[in-house]
């Protein structure tokens, strides 16, 4: 392994981590735009349940390909390929979920901007 790829390994995973936590905050906060206040903590529930559940979920499918490779040829190790198999399957599922966000409507979470007539109202 030459020495420049643990900086390029870093830097990738550095690259993924930002990306990730700045689309956390906002999704979280859009998960309870219209939800009313009296059921809050019962969507507060949901959504923690619906995170952990995303995470197992997301260990699993990048695990499936990466022991389906390992049984089929017969290594007891990882190889490198096999890691990669297991990130492009990982990959290909976020990328399904692209349409899901193209299909919201230009002004979706409008109402958690400080500058939009129904938050004012609402408080």
């Amino acid at each position: 392994m030459s020495q420049s790829w643990p900086a390029a390994i870093f830097t990738l995973l550095l690259i993924g981590g930002l990306g990730r936590s700045l689309s956390f905050a906002p999704m979280g906060t859009l998960v309870f735009t219209n939800v009313p206040k009296p059921r809050l903590t019962a969507a507060n529930v949901l959504s923690g349940n619906r995170a952990t559940l995303m995470k197992a979920l997301g260990m699993t499918v990048a695990a499936g390909p990466i022991q389906a490779t390992m049984l089929v040829s017969g290594n007891t190790h990882t190889a490198r390929w096999q890691l990669g198999c297991g990130f492009l399957v990982t990959v290909l599922v976020v990328i399904t979920s692209l349409p899901m966000f193209l299909r919201l409507p230009a002004e979706a979470g409008a109402g958690i901007s400080s500058s939009c007539p129904k938050r004012a109202e609402r408080t």
